[in-house]
């Protein structure tokens, strides 16, 4: 089992059902403050962020996607076989 600073992480979930070596149940940690994250994590942490609250559901992405599809292919059929 790796040991690590204690002081700087918090538990974020424990499993009722999983079990580590030690037999103990198996816990997942993070950082306690987001500033302790390389930039490149908390740029990406962010994103997600944004995109999560942007209140896109699985619908809406399916007819953005669809609607995209038609405009390409629309502007493809129009030109004759050159985008």
């Amino acid at each position: 089992m790796t040991q690590f600073n204690t002081a700087k992480y918090k538990v974020v979930f424990e499993s009722k059902v999983l079990k580590g070596n030690n037999g103990q149940p198996l816990k997942f940690y993070a950082l306690k403050e987001i500033t302790d994250y390389h930039l490149s994590r908390n740029i990406a942490a962010n994103a997600q962020n944004i995109y999560s609250e942007s209140g896109l559901t699985k619908s809406m992405l399916s007819v953005l996607n669809s609607s995209t599809l038609f405009l390409m292919f629309s502007v493809y059929d129009a030109t004759i076989g050159q985008l």
